[in-house]
């Protein structure tokens, strides 16, 4: 909870992004997304990628390297460039940041590997891997302390303008993006439905010994459950009947999350409150001469009832699933 929450023109309290605690929420998250990444990699590596002396292509000399005082992140784009047309692809979390004693630019990386690995050598000082051709390159491998360790320099520079850190990572899918569509299976599979963001790796563990608790958050969270409704409708897959349900492929499990996730998604699409009411009236009077059509509802009563639990599942859409070729006709 921020110490020093901003308050919205709408009465919302949100983080200020800069107290202690919204400092270790964003390490606890970007922790357990690459947590979450590396349990869908073939192997993960912590790298630490640094800047030699002398002038491109020499690597020892008197003179410093020309990138040694400013971070480009050019440098590490071109790296992963070089990585992938090698056949070596990944996905990666890295920050760059300037050494406390002489202040050379040197970066953080988080390295998730997609298929086969680069030949390296772990914990070897002044190592020289070839597709960083601008120093050094520090390799060790990946655990949860270690994860923890890159992710908090997310906190040191990035607000200072003078120092000008940077962090990028891989967006297309996004860190932990597998991880948490095999989560949203698993819902699917045991028939049940999430009830909040809360998630935990059994191997991340705080100072008490207890596992750590991560949530999921922004995009993140609505990719996960935008997957756990796409696969829940897809069911069942041959050969698997699932969980006993009246309408499989449509009704999950009671979840508040999930029908707030749901109806919030319908209502953005539209430009007031007032406009999806009057666009759902619409749909319940239409939908009442249907029902009426083929006998399903004989009274007013019935019809409300339906209207009400029909309200946050979408209307057409329910019509159209539960009576194929319904609308169309």
């Amino acid at each position: 909870m921020c110490i020093a929450p901003n308050k919205l023109d709408n009465g919302a309290l949100v983080g200020c992004r800069v107290c202690w605690q919204c400092q270790e929420r964003k390490i606890l998250d970007w922790t357990g997304r690459c947590i979450a990444e590396s349990k869908t990699s073939t192997a993960c590596h912590s790298i630490t990628l640094t800047y030699g002396r002398g002038l491109e292509g020499k690597h020892y000399g008197e003179v410093s390297h020309e990138r040694a005082h400013v971070l480009t992140y050019s440098d590490v784009q071109n790296y992963f460039k070089r990585l992938r047309k090698a056949r070596f692809p990944c996905s990666y979390f890295v920050v760059g940041e300037y050494g406390g004693t002489k202040g050379r630019s040197h970066w953080h990386a988080l390295i998730f590997w997609h298929g086969p690995v680069p030949e390296h050598k772990l914990r070897t000082a002044k190592y020289m891997q070839p597709h960083w051709h601008h120093g050094f390159s520090f390799w060790d491998d990946v655990g949860p302390a270690s994860v923890r360790y890159v992710c908090k320099y997310v906190q040191k520079d990035l607000d200072d303008a003078e120092a000008q850190g940077h962090l990028s990572m891989s967006k297309k899918p996004p860190l932990g993006a597998r991880y948490f569509a095999d989560r949203a299976q698993r819902y699917v599979d045991q028939g049940l439905a999430p009830q909040n963001l809360f998630y935990a790796h059994p191997e991340a563990v705080g100072k008490d010994g207890k596992p750590l608790k991560f949530m999921l958050r922004a995009r993140s969270a609505e990719l996960f459950l935008e997957e756990y409704i796409r696969r829940w409708r897809g069911y069942p897959p041959r050969g698997f009947q699932g969980p006993p349900c009246p309408v499989r492929g449509w009704h999950y499990p009671s979840s508040e999350l999930v029908e707030e996730f749901e109806d919030k998604g319908y209502r953005d699409r539209y430009f007031s409150e007032a406009e999806f009411d009057e666009m759902f009236r619409n749909e319940v009077a239409e939908g009442r001469e249907l029902w009426r059509k083929r006998e399903i509802i004989e009274t007013e009563q019935e019809a409300d009832e339906l209207a009400g639990m029909l309200r946050t599942q979408r209307l057409a859409d329910y019509v159209t699933r539960m009576q194929p070729g319904f609308l169309a006709e």
